[in-house]
């Protein structure tokens, strides 16, 4: 469904070989602030992991709770992607390596979609923005721990 300059063979993480990879990278990389942002409001400490082992200096709970949200970050890059709204020039290959950089303006152009769609309002139980559902889960999840700790 990629138009085909975009298509690629497997999922590229550190570094990414190809347009899309680096865009879900850097998307997921955006997540990843806003559900430890959640975490730290609601009481949480988001370097205790529950799933992903704690290492030091990562946040390993952040890892957990991302995953119910990836979704929307794939899907926020997959439609920048078919519509192409990110020119071929806001992409950079490096020489050494051939990871795919993201220049300012693709970072603007991403950022802007995910925190747009973020700030979406939808209906998940009661009418909130998708970033105050992150928020309001991360609340229910401190009000778990607090009454089964």
């Amino acid at each position: 469904m990629l138009p085909e300059k975009l298509q690629f063979e497997s999922r590229d993480r550190l570094p990414a070989k190809d347009p899309f990879n680096a865009l879900l990278n850097y998307a997921y990389g955006i997540l990843y602030g806003k559900v430890e942002g959640a975490l730290i409001k609601a009481g949480i400490d988001p370097y205790v992991g529950i799933f992903h082992r704690d290492e030091y200096n990562r946040p390993a709970l952040v890892y957990d709770v991302i995953e119910n949200y990836r979704a929307w970050t794939d899907y926020v890059v997959f439609q920048l992607c078919i519509s192409e709204a990110i020119p071929d020039e806001a992409f950079e290959t490096t020489e050494d390596t051939g990871a795919i950089r993201l220049l300012p303006l693709a970072k603007r152009i991403l950022i802007q979609s995910v925190n747009d769609f973020l700030n979406e309002i939808v209906t998940i139980g009661k009418p909130l923005s998708r970033l105050s559902h992150i928020e309001s889960d991360a609340h229910q999840l401190a009000a778990y721990f607090l009454n089964n700790g």
